[in-house]
């Protein structure tokens, strides 16, 4: 009884402590992170002419593993490697969670450089590219780009 009764008071303690996604976001970690929203936005937006992805809506194990992907080195950014390691697993968890929850851009179609461009993308969407060995986008992202679960992330909308 004695154990039961310490988790119960030492929860709130601890609950208190949790890393704010949101905080994170707009003012960096306690740590030394820079802040997420001069480059993402605050609601992940994204800035496509800078080559920013949208991170809104995307799946939240998705985005922690490539935060921890970007921290361990397995992969590389000169930007973001150094963001990833000032966060704590937990801050790349608040981070990841509260960029989950934000609404992904309503998806419009943009006009193709060309008819040509259209059509080779259309094909690597529908049928990919055999004789490079690429699937098609829409069997791993989904038939719309939607993305499936932490593997395969949302295209539709992204620039």
């Amino acid at each position: 009884m004695t154990v039961v009764v310490a988790a119960f008071v030492l929860a709130p303690i601890s609950a208190g402590h949790a890393a704010d996604g949101r905080a994170i976001v707009l003012n960096g970690s306690a740590s030394g992170a820079q802040h997420c929203e001069s480059c993402h936005g605050l609601t992940g937006q994204g800035i496509p002419a800078n080559g920013y992805p949208r991170l809104a809506g995307l799946d939240a194990d998705y985005l922690v593993h490539q935060l921890n992907s970007f921290a361990d080195g397995s992969r590389a950014s000169s930007m973001m490697s150094p963001v990833a390691k000032g966060l704590s697993p937990e801050d790349r968890r608040a981070v990841a969670d509260y960029y989950a929850r934000q609404s992904p851009p309503q998806v419009t179609d943009q006009a193709a450089d060309s008819p040509e461009a259209a059509t080779r993308g259309r094909a690597l969407a529908t049928v990919g590219m055999g004789a490079k060995g690429l699937p098609a986008c829409n069997q791993c992202h989904g038939p719309n780009g939607e993305g499936v679960g932490d593997a395969f992330p949302r295209l539709a909308g992204q620039s």
